[in-house]
């Protein structure tokens, strides 16, 4: 089942029942706990998918809430893959290496 999404004006969640989750916004300070807030409801032991392409903008917050989702997806036995980025996104995760951590589909 999947779960209700709480409403936010500058953050849209999707999320179809094969685990693709769609996020279309920015990820940052104001928004990261809701985003943390939906991702926390949703099952750590099945695998995720990310649907970045529509996050124009993310923070160090918005990228703290990914590692974390992450990594509680690891110590669960599944996986958190990222299928697309925008270009700042891309570059944030570049950066900081991330990129090193979470598989990018593109």
């Amino acid at each position: 089942m999947v779960p209700a999404v709480p409403h936010s004006q500058r953050l849209d969640i999707t999320v179809t029942d094969s685990g693709i989750v769609t996020i279309l916004g920015d990820v940052d300070s104001d928004t990261s706990t809701h985003l943390e807030t939906y991702l926390a409801g949703l099952e750590a032991t099945s695998d995720l998918v990310l649907d970045l392409r529509g996050v124009e903008f993310m923070d160090s917050s918005g990228l703290r809430t990914v590692i974390a989702m992450h990594q509680r997806h690891v110590d669960a036995g599944s996986t958190l893959r990222i299928h697309g980025m925008s270009a700042p996104v891309r570059r944030l995760f570049d950066i900081t290496g991330v990129v090193e951590l979470i598989e990018i589909i593109d």
